[in-house]
């Protein structure tokens, strides 16, 4: 349905009609041309996606506007500012690669990088099962050294999963077969709780196709481990965001939403309406570039046809949370790990956190916890809280039951967005890139590749292009 002129204002009385009765308030000046904005390329998701988009984009001289539902720009990038020391703490990404594309981005923002090693050092670690709070006496992280050699042997069969999901027909056998029975097959136990501290938001990793490990915890990953990744000196991957932003500025669209869309052209434009806290808008875009996670929610009022809802709506998402903890009790140079006491090569058990460690921030510890699927906040929460009280039974003098507060909670769900083996198998990844550029749409994002901050951008660039020589 065309939106613009007599038809948007036909639209418009109908969408009225409705939103009234769910007491929801939209500007009706939708058809003036100060509501209508015109760009190059639509790019709906202002997270790490998108925003490296906007600028490949930019540079080839295309002008572009960002529709982000919520008020910040970065997605899973999320820095925390201490009120009372003003230090500052990354709870989402944290370790960047050394890459020469990702160092000449933060150059572009004069973001400084320095080295890192992945994990921070504690004077003290305590392994425990945060399911009872007790410690497991007889866990001893095993050396990885041999596991991960064998396992990099295994990634140098399929260096095509660094580039995407670029599958072959058929699927290899062993991509499918669930992650613990792939573990089993190259006697990679060893590696499980170094993975496991790398992979989170992963769920029940060690019934996740292997692929999807695979996928995340490459030959980069590997690498990172033994010579280092980057990160900012002041733990701040935020300040990027914040300097694109300010770039940005008038080539976003904060807390707004999709209401309807059309694509099929209109001389040459397709045509988006858009509900934002100033009212409702109309935006004319040559292309759409779609970096949100695939959820039902995030194509609400999409004009999807069968082909595509068929592929997109096979997405389901795990859950993954990250938070700082002050008042614990618990001293900063203590982590404090959680391992199963009787499960396979000692994965918790989710949900559950995986571990509390130092920020870099006094007084405050660092939170990661997962589940399966995503869960309610407040639930999520109140677990992490309980789970804190039971490693009393560690011999830590915690004083969470006196209050214990958290900051900075961050819901980074949907996360892993992942189908089940017998899409996989059926080539659903090949389909689902058939969708690339048609009706003049494409996509980027986790979803489309992985949670790996360099390697989504390389493989950005690579959608960018296509969309440029099309």
């Amino acid at each position: 349905m065309h939106l613009s002129s007599h038809a948007c204002l036909n639209y418009l009385t109908f969408f009225l009609t409705i939103a009234l009765t769910i007491s929801t308030s939209i500007s009706i000046d939708i058809c003036s041309p100060n509501s209508t904005i015109t760009r190059d390329v639509l790019i709906i998701g202002g997270g790490s996606s998108g925003v490296y988009a906007s600028f490949q984009l930019r540079d080839a001289g295309k002008s572009i506007l960002i529709l982000e539902a919520t008020s910040r720009l970065g997605g899973h990038t999320e820095t925390y500012r201490d009120p009372i020391t003003n230090l500052t703490a990354d709870l989402g990404v944290m370790l960047l690669h050394d890459l020469p594309h990702v160092k000449s981005y933060f150059s572009r923002f004069n973001v400084s990088l320095v080295p890192r090693t992945a994990f921070s050092p504690h004077a003290r670690i305590i392994y425990a099962d945060f399911r009872t709070g007790e410690v497991v006496k007889d866990f001893k992280p095993p050396n990885p050294k041999e596991a991960f050699e064998r396992y990099e042997a295994v990634l140098q069969k399929y260096p095509y999963l660094l580039k995407g999901y670029y599958l072959p027909d058929p699927v290899p056998d062993e991509l499918l077969m669930p992650f613990g029975e792939f573990v089993e097959k190259y006697q990679l136990q060893d590696a499980i709780f170094t993975i496991t501290r790398s992979n989170h938001g992963m769920g029940n990793m060690i019934n996740q196709p292997a692929l999807y490990v695979m996928k995340l915890f490459s030959q980069l990953i590997l690498k990172g481990l033994r010579t280092g990744f980057l990160s900012t000196k002041n733990n701040n991957i935020g300040e990027l965001y914040e300097k694109a932003t300010e770039d940005l500025k008038g080539d976003v669209l904060f807390d707004s939403r999709v209401v309807k869309m059309d694509r099929v052209e209109q001389n040459g434009y397709a045509e988006v309406l858009v509900h934002t806290p100033e009212g409702t808008r109309l935006v004319r875009a040559k292309k759409i570039l779609f970096t949100a996670p695939p959820t039902r929610e995030n194509f609400r009022g999409w004009d999807l046809d069968k082909t595509e809802s068929k592929l997109l709506y096979q997405f389901r998402a795990k859950g993954y949370y990250t938070t700082l903890i002050r008042n614990t009790g618990i001293p900063d140079d203590t982590g404090i790990f959680n391992v199963g006491s009787d499960t396979f090569a000692n994965f918790p058990v989710m949900p559950a956190i995986y571990r509390v460690t130092t920020s870099g921030i006094p007084g405050l510890m660092d939170v990661k916890f997962g589940s399966e699927t995503p869960m309610d906040e407040a639930d999520v929460k109140r677990q992490i809280l309980k789970s804190l009280q039971r490693l009393k039974k560690t011999g830590l003098k915690t004083s969470l039951g006196e209050g214990g507060v958290l900051e900075g909670f961050k819901s980074h769900a949907p996360f892993e967005m992942t189908v089940g083996i017998e899409s996989i198998a059926d080539g659903f990844y090949r389909k689902l890139y058939g969708l690339q550029g048609r009706r003049n749409t494409y996509y980027t994002g986790a979803a489309w590749h992985v949670h790996d901050s360099g390697r989504l951008w390389s493989f950005t660039e690579g959608v960018v292009q296509r969309m440029l020589k099309q």
